[in-house]
């Protein structure tokens, strides 16, 4: 691998799976990690990483990138979890979180999104001391959105939404192989998801991409989400 590659990223089960491309938008190989900077460096750096978690958080409030990736999302909204504001990450317990939410934020905290706080933090750690890798926010759904030209409707875990995301992949070039090495353990919507970040990422180096919120001087100050796709 080569500095022109790029990684996509996707959470699963005792840690990450990445699919890597190369400058032209192939499969160059598949990886699966415990943490995430184990994964990095296994895929040789790459210039650009996109990474399915959120990244930047508020101190207050909900994330406009949120907002907005749920109004794209149609009858997939609800897989896009509320970011956590930033002190909720110190609290150890879902119980402690949600009564802490409620309080500060006026609302609770949904187990799904708790369930991601090791990750988040995990991640912001990494992100503190990386490379000089540009790494980026995505939402797999927003990905595939966007290679399908609309949002999809069937969910990812259903054979239909499988198989809809399979055809988005091939259909972008990325030819995924049945033998995917360290990967072929992982779960086929997590590697599915990690190929749609990797597209995301792929298109961020080619200067393809787009943002969301898109009109990022109006954006607010004391909020910094940026989701790619």
């Amino acid at each position: 691998m080569t500095s022109t590659t790029v990684l996509g990223v996707d959470g699963c089960k005792g840690g990450w799976v990445g699919i890597v491309l190369d400058e032209d938008c192939r499969f160059v190989g598949a990886l699966r990690a415990e943490t995430i900077t184990a994964l990095v460096s296994l895929s040789d750096g790459p210039s650009v990483v996109a990474i399915d978690i959120p990244i930047e958080l508020v101190s207050a409030g909900t994330r406009n990138a949120d907002a907005l990736a749920r109004q794209r999302l149609g009858k997939l909204a609800s897989s896009v979890f509320p970011a956590p504001i930033t002190e909720l990450l110190e609290l150890g317990t879902y119980d402690l979180a949600n009564a802490h939410s409620r309080t500060v934020a006026g609302k609770g905290l949904t187990r799904q999104t708790f369930a991601l706080f090791e990750k988040i933090r995990e991640v912001r750690e990494w992100v503190a001391t990386r490379p000089s890798a540009t790494v980026v926010e995505v939402h797999p759904e927003l990905s595939f959105a966007r290679m399908n030209d609309s949002p999809l409707t069937w969910n990812k875990r259903s054979w239909a939404g499988q198989s809809a995301r399979r055809r988005l992949v091939a259909d972008a070039g990325i030819d995924l192989p049945h033998d995917l090495g360290q990967a072929n353990a992982v779960p086929v919507d997590d590697v599915l998801d990690a190929a749609a970040a990797a597209w995301t990422a792929w298109r961020v180096a080619h200067g393809k991409a787009v943002s969301i919120p898109e009109d990022l001087p109006t954006q607010r100050a004391e909020d910094r989400g940026l989701i790619w796709l």
